[in-house]
């Protein structure tokens, strides 16, 4: 493992049971040590690497831009490609008090189709995505059946984090301690046997789910995680992005198109991060 993959441990604070957002603020808190490493080429030459602190404060510009379009409380479709912006998209979403709705990117007939589904299926009022859906945004909203309310859209990328204000880059207050029974995610199966079913997961459920999978997984302190899941679905998302938050410990992240090209791609980052 590489000497510069650190990050903070020890107890997380009052009350026993906080939520993710407020777990990442805790963790942002302390050393501000390395929480992913996101390799956008699929190997190890390249790495952009994001701390806890850096999550927490592209996460808190992300929640500024929701809350100031009075979205807190709402549903919001996240469809951005995997990688670092879209936890920072996640974790803005809690943090905004909104409902995450992970969905695939709408590229290719399938996934357009699955995309449409779902946004017909829980008419969110925004959707995340990147800019290079901002041309199709209206004829998406056109598919659409009439009775659906057409959703705003967000176009996250890196201009987006750029341009933000100074005062929603800044974490001047400490993320919101989300209600137990609030639900944080609506999650919907693949649709790969049918249309897709959305499962509402409360903020309750991720803590509970996390510290199950933690008692089967065990204490290791020297713990690293390197995936190419797509964060839209619950190996990706629950058992990769949240459970590594929740447990402290770096994941180093490749996306799925590169694993699929050429799968050596993660055995070597294994091999290269330990």
């Amino acid at each position: 493992m590489k000497s510069d993959l650190q990050w903070p441990r020890g107890s997380l604070p009052e009350p026993l049971e906080p939520s993710l957002p407020e777990i990442l603020e805790a963790r942002a808190g302390g050393s501000g040590g390395l929480a992913f490493r996101f390799l956008p080429n699929g190997t190890s030459g390249e790495s952009v690497d994001w701390s806890y602190r850096d999550l927490a404060e592209h996460a808190a510009t992300v929640a500024h831009d929701l809350e100031r379009q009075g979205l807190t409380g709402r549903r919001v479709v996240l469809a951005l490609d995997p990688g670092l912006h879209y936890i920072a998209a996640l974790f803005g979403i809690f943090r905004a008090g909104a409902t995450a709705v992970p969905c695939f990117p709408p590229t290719g007939k399938r996934a357009v189709a699955q995309f449409l589904s779902i946004v017909e299926d829980c008419a969110p009022d925004a959707v995340i995505a990147d800019r290079r859906y901002a041309e199709q945004a209206d004829k998406f909203g056109a598919d659409l059946p009439p009775t659906v309310p057409r959703p705003r859209w967000l176009f996250v990328d890196d201009r987006y984090f750029a341009d933000a204000p100074p005062a929603a880059r800044r974490r001047t207050e400490p993320a919101k301690a989300a209600r137990p029974a609030e639900v944080a995610l609506l999650q919907y199966t693949s649709g790969s046997t049918g249309a897709p079913k959305g499962v509402m997961l409360t903020h309750e459920n991720l803590i509970s789910n996390c510290r199950a999978i933690e008692r089967v997984m065990g204490v290791d302190p020297d713990r690293i995680g390197c995936s190419w899941l797509p964060p839209y679905h619950d190996m990706g998302l629950m058992g990769t992005i949240l459970i590594a938050v929740h447990g402290g410990w770096p994941v180093v992240l490749l996306s799925p198109a590169h694993f699929v090209q050429r799968p050596y791609r993660w055995l070597k980052a294994i091999t290269d991060y330990g």
